[in-house]
């Protein structure tokens, strides 16, 4: 028989048009390990979490073609409508290094069927891409982070992200990621 844990079914509880403007992240050693404070990024105008595999197509000799997953690339963007100067050079401050980001989904509950819960998308090892982009009028910048799948089991604390009543919810706890993840999604109430 099928599973159908990928199928979670109509619920209407799930579907919203607003997400978060709300964002912290913390400096991470390459292994993933925290050796920053957890800081508000700014003031989040739309965020982008994007999960790609390749797909690698192989040919036999009598022409049946067979795919096979390729290179997996998640990367994350967000848009910051700030243009404070710590934001403007971002790119220099943050160049070559690696952050744990933790991202308020939406600021409203979302029903997951059963109940309705605050949301939040994990990232524990998000290398910083040093490609900015300032945009005027309006004071915008746009970051963008590779997300890397920590090679052994890693350890965010969600405590340590909660800070003065960033979010709509109080998060706490420990989430704990497998070797090979990339990123997960955390649900508060």
């Amino acid at each position: 028989m099928a599973s159908t844990t990928y199928a979670p079914g109509k619920i209407s509880g799930a579907v919203i048009n607003l997400g978060s403007e709300n964002c912290v992240i913390a400096e991470v050693n390459s292994s993933g390990s925290r050796i920053g404070i957890y800081g508000q990024i700014g003031i989040v105008k739309d965020s982008q979490l994007t999960d790609n595999t390749d797909q690698t197509v192989l040919t036999s000799e009598g022409g049946t073609q067979y795919k096979r997953d390729g290179t997996r690339n998640v990367e994350f963007t967000l848009t910051i409508m700030q243009s404070d100067p710590i934001s403007v050079q971002s790119v220099n401050l943050m160049r070559g290094k690696y952050f744990a980001i933790v991202k308020e989904h939406s600021q409203t509950t979302v029903s997951n069927g059963t109940t309705d819960k605050y949301p939040f998308i994990l990232m524990p090892l998000a290398k910083f891409v040093p490609e900015q982009t300032i945009k005027q009028p309006g004071g915008e910048t746009q970051l963008k982070f590779a997300l890397e799948k920590v090679q052994a089991s890693t350890t965010m604390d969600l405590a340590a992200a909660a800070l003065n009543n960033t979010f709509s919810t109080t998060i706490s706890g420990n989430s704990v990621f497998a070797a090979n993840e990339y990123w997960k999604v955390a649900e508060f109430s």
